[in-house]
């Protein structure tokens, strides 16, 4: 992978990262060129982790403007059609082990590959 950023073979692709937290990996991809849309179920956290995000991708010299469209606060285990063939690739760091059930399991690597 990293080669091929050393190649610009990634630049302008979407990046789906689920269970992105704070945005990490989100910022992160988007400073070396990729266009990612980071996922995240905790929407509980509300406000307080919509700021911290924020602050994240002020970090990386992104505009709050675009860290609102990188960033989106949903649950893929339930109705993820609108992720569905928007992606290039997508990363989930330590994600599946958190979900509990092989059903719920199921739809959610289900709509990973939807959404490709």
């Amino acid at each position: 992978m990293i080669s091929a950023f050393a190649e610009n073979k990634l630049e302008g692709k979407r990046l789906l990262d689920i269970g992105c937290g704070l945005g990490v990996l989100s910022a992160q991809a988007r400073s070396l060129g990729l266009k990612p849309t980071g996922i995240d179920i905790f929407v509980e956290y509300g406000n307080n982790c919509n700021v911290m995000a924020t602050e994240l991708m002020k970090h990386y010299d992104i505009p709050e403007n675009e860290s609102k469209e990188i960033l989106r606060f949903m649950d893929i285990t339930e109705n993820a059609e609108s992720l569905f063939n928007q992606f290039d690739f997508c990363t989930s760091i330590g994600m599946l082990e958190h979900i509990s059930g092989k059903k719920t399991r199921d739809v959610v690597v289900q709509n990973i590959f939807k959404s490709l």
